[in-house]
């Protein structure tokens, strides 16, 4: 079985190689970024879609309208994953990442 990392335990791996290799900020570890937001975009596309497609398949009767209802979900899943891509990118903490309880 494959061994899998949250979002969190990524940023700690960034801050490992920081503190080891060089002086560079955390910025400048886009290409971890970049892995993590297209392993967020497949996981949710993937997810939304079977789940709205079971729905369609068990509640609708035509096949252009199970279609339909599938490419929404998987266009639910790309927009939020986006937005929690965009949200990273600038800075901010994906909704996904919990680092603790807040105080």
């Amino acid at each position: 079985m494959a061994d899998h990392q949250s979002p969190a335990g990524s940023d700690d791996r960034i801050q490992q190689r920081q503190s080891r290799s060089d002086s560079r900020p955390v910025e400048y570890y886009i290409d971890e970024k970049w892995d993590r937001c297209i392993d967020l975009t497949l996981r949710r596309v993937t997810y939304s879609s079977l789940a709205v497609g079971v729905v369609a398949l068990v509640v609708l009767r035509g096949s252009g309208v199970r279609a339909a209802t599938t490419a929404f979900g998987a266009g639910f899943g790309a927009g939020s994953a986006y937005g929690d891509c965009q949200r990273e990118f600038q800075g901010e903490v994906p909704s996904v990442v919990h680092h603790g309880r807040p105080q």
